[in-house]
């Protein structure tokens, strides 16, 4: 199990433990495009962020996920927005996730 895992939204925990059984978590650059409609989709995609909020949080602090969302609110993209905010890539971000 992922450490995303260890950090799932309360309501999301069935969809995101399913998910990472059975490897079919959404990546992470398809939910800086924007979120699914579908619900069951949905539901996922709000866990694994909420998983991903968690995990920068206890990682970076505060202050991290603040730099993050300043970068977010100045129209940074997914990817350079972590960087300028954490110093990493989504696809480090999604490898320390899932390590």
């Amino acid at each position: 199990m992922s450490l995303c895992s260890l950090h799932p939204h309360p309501q999301g925990t069935p969809a995101l433990e399913a998910a990472i059984l059975s490897g079919q978590l959404i990546r992470f650059d398809r939910l800086c495009e924007g979120f699914p409609t579908e619900p069951e989709e949905a539901a996922l995609a709000y866990a694994q962020s909420a998983s991903m909020v968690a995990f920068i949080r206890e990682r970076y602090g505060d202050a991290g996920l603040r730099r993050l969302i300043l970068g977010y609110q100045n129209a940074q993209q997914c990817d350079e927005g972590l960087n300028r905010a954490l110093g990493i890539s989504l696809r480090t971000l999604r490898r320390k996730l899932n390590s």
